[in-house]
């Protein structure tokens, strides 16, 4: 969810990240509701438009911030480490014990392709068990087996047919690069999540940021970011990411 205290739009994290895949951080979006539509769970669709309507080359060079030393996030038994790396790289590790899903992990070196052969096909996912709770409180009201990978706890199988073989993690990845695209410069560091979540992708996104923010305190580069084409104050700030 991000706000510029005005307005509200809520699940932006896969058109977000299909930005961020196709390496795109300048673009209007349009959007007549205050969530962004499911489509078919995944970003294939957003990925495949983006594509048809063509991108645009810009030469104005985006910041880079590069990890040196360990950052991390915690909450209970989750957690997400970012150490130092040229590049970015992730590992994510999905625990589900005693379901289809079982435990999951994934290593993968970021690219433009990767994301879309590897990514952008993964689609949410969860239980049928847990639907009726859901609906109880507004929740997924558009959910449906055409835009939820479906799991049976009780059957101990995958509903709806999968993807890939290890769906679920991919699309966790896929949600975590959509919270990276909130940051206002491309991250090089190998990120390690560990039972991650929309919750603890948002606690890292903002150390990320405080971070950065007092690193370009410290050494009051205010040129830095004019010479690179970026004014720091157009970017979300920490109060505006939920």
């Amino acid at each position: 969810t991000i706000s510029n205290g005005r307005v509200i739009i809520k699940t932006v994290e896969h058109i977000a990240s299909a930005l961020y895949g196709l390496r795109i951080d300048n673009c209007i979006i349009e959007i007549n509701s205050t969530e962004t539509p499911i489509m078919d769970g995944s970003t294939k669709e957003f990925v495949t438009k983006i594509k048809e309507c063509g991108i645009e080359k810009q030469f104005a060079l985006k910041p880079e911030f590069v990890i040196v030393s360990p950052v991390w996030v915690k909450s209970e038994d989750k957690f997400i480490v970012i150490l130092p790396h040229n590049g970015l790289k992730i590992n994510y590790t999905i625990s589900f014990p005693n379901s289809p899903i079982g435990i999951q992990n994934l290593t993968i070196e970021f690219s433009e392709k990767k994301y879309i052969d590897e990514i952008s096909n993964a689609r949410t996912f969860g239980f049928i068990e847990d639907l009726d709770e859901y609906y109880k409180n507004g929740l997924v009201l558009g959910a449906n087996f055409e835009n939820v990978h479906v799991f049976s706890k009780t059957e101990n199988k995958v509903i709806n047919g999968s993807r890939y073989n290890d769906e679920p993690v991919r699309h966790k990845i896929l949600d975590l690069i959509g919270a990276l695209a909130l940051l206002p410069f491309d991250l090089k560091g190998y990120i390690v999540s560990y039972k991650g979540g929309h919750g603890i992708d948002v606690m890292f996104v903002k150390k990320i940021l405080q971070l950065f923010s007092k690193k370009d305190k410290e050494q009051q580069n205010e040129s830095f970011y004019s010479k690179n084409g970026y004014a720091y104050s157009n970017f979300l700030k920490l109060d505006d990411i939920q």
